[in-house]
């Protein structure tokens, strides 16, 4: 089950400045439990280590015991809080973390810290925390029985992002269902609150956060430019504003960073054939009618596909099919290509075997989080993508050849670090978040 209130604030004690900078931190993250750096640790107080101590099994002590109030704390290593994460994000809960920004050797007094990231059931970054073959939506809600509902979910892993709008309540539930996010965001204002009341039936388990109202049409504008957003608000207002507000809670996650999203695909409902949620679940299209897992499902038989991207592709086709008769004709002439020219195909099977997830490595070094290995990782994979070119182009491909073959500066980028010698990569080249 989510997680439905938020953790409750510590209560006002303690007055050393260690204390006085934890709780200016809580105060601006109050649904959040406070992950506070301290040398080799997280420490937790007040509330969120009361309740922290209950759910992860940690030991919960005091902080200044010889005090007549004395603050209840409890910590974990910090090279160990990746399961602690998991687990409280599984749970409905953000966490957020906040870092040392200076050397403490380097420093007189108190040591600068301040919140770097907030993990939630839909916005986590952590590559071993995430299913390779399925996005991490976190989507946002916006509307009423009056004007009709706008749904937008994003990708932050990935900058996958995508908005539409339905007419009705049960049309939403049903949109909300195809696309799974990890967690829903609603207002807090009484519009907000009725959409959960009529979406929490239908999805019972998917966690839910309340944000205040903002301004989405600026937070449209600073991220495609105000032509742009002044199109979508007029065409699909409803789809614009969730999609407004769903990118002011995803950049609210990421402080001081840009998100990686350049685009934003607003679709029709009836662009794609719908499943509803009992033929989808009959059909087991990507998860099995018995124990809910994707072992046993359909995807989990037709899923050869060489890279994690493809696997995800791959879903969303089978959960979103086409109804588009040229574009379908257009993939079959690609499909039969590549049936026809065996060599051909086997050769770009085995460079995509050869291809990490671009996608997510790109994204989690725009954000900042990238390791020096994941910049090596997403070097050699791009150095493969002539030698996949020259594969589709000697199987005439079609629309997979060509759509490669039009961008030019990514395939610029592989020919720079094709082969002649293997890439080579320093924690300089890393834009880390400081630790």
């Amino acid at each position: 089950m989510a997680a439905e209130a938020p953790v409750p604030a510590p209560a006002p004690a303690a007055t050393t400045a260690l204390m006085r900078q934890y709780l200016d931190v809580k105060a601006r993250y109050p649904d959040a439990i406070v992950f506070f750096r301290l040398g080799d640790f997280y420490e937790m107080f007040h509330e969120d280590a009361v309740y922290a101590a209950r759910v992860l099994d940690l030991t919960l002590t005091t902080r200044d015991k010889g005090k007549e109030d004395p603050v209840p704390m409890c910590g974990i290593p910090h090279h160990a809080v990746r399961p602690y994460l998991v687990k409280l994000t599984e749970l409905g809960h953000r966490v957020a973390l906040c870092e040392q920004l200076e050397d403490p050797r380097a420093v007189r007094g108190i040591v600068k810290r301040d919140v770097v990231r907030v993990v939630t059931p839909g916005v986590v970054l952590d590559e071993e925390s995430l299913d390779p073959r399925a996005p991490s939506y976190v989507a946002a809600v916006v509307g009423d029985a009056r004007g009709g509902y706008g749904l937008a979910f994003l990708d932050v892993s990935t900058g996958d992002f995508r908005a539409t709008e339905a007419a009705t309540g049960d049309a939403l539930c049903e949109e909300i269902g195809r696309v799974a996010p990890r967690e829903l965001v609603f207002g807090r204002d009484d519009d907000g609150q009725a959409l959960v009341e009529l979406v929490r039936p239908a999805h019972p388990s998917v966690p839910r956060t309340a944000v205040a109202s903002g301004d989405d049409a600026a937070e449209l504008t600073r991220a495609f430019g105000a032509a742009v957003a002044r199109d979508l608000g007029t065409r699909t207002p409803r789809a614009a504003a969730a999609a407004g507000a769903v990118l002011r809670y995803a950049a609210a996650t990421q402080p001081g960073v840009e998100l990686p999203v350049t685009r934003v695909d607003v679709y029709g409902r009836t662009d794609t054939l719908i499943i509803d949620e009992q033929a989808r679940r009959h059909l087991e299209l990507t998860e099995s009618l018995l124990d809910r897992r994707r072992a046993s499902s359909l995807i989990e038989v037709l899923d050869e596909s060489r890279t994690a991207m493809g696997g995800r592709l791959l879903r969303r086709w089978l959960l979103f099919p086409s109804v588009d008769v040229a574009a379908i004709r257009r993939r079959h002439d690609a499909v039969e290509r590549l049936v026809a020219s065996h060599a051909a195909r086997d050769a770009a099977r085995r460079v995509l075997a050869e291809v990490a997830d671009i996608e997510r490595l790109v994204g989690r070094a725009r954000l900042g989080v990238a390791t020096p290995r994941d910049l090596a990782v997403l070097g050699r994979s791009l150095a493969r993508l002539p030698e996949l070119r020259a594969a589709l182009a000697d199987a005439d491909a079609g629309e997979l050849g060509g759509s490669l073959a039009k961008d030019e500066s990514l395939l610029s980028l592989g020919d720079d670090l094709a082969p002649r010698s293997p890439p080579s990569w320093d924690a300089s080249c890393a834009p880390t978040r400081p630790r």
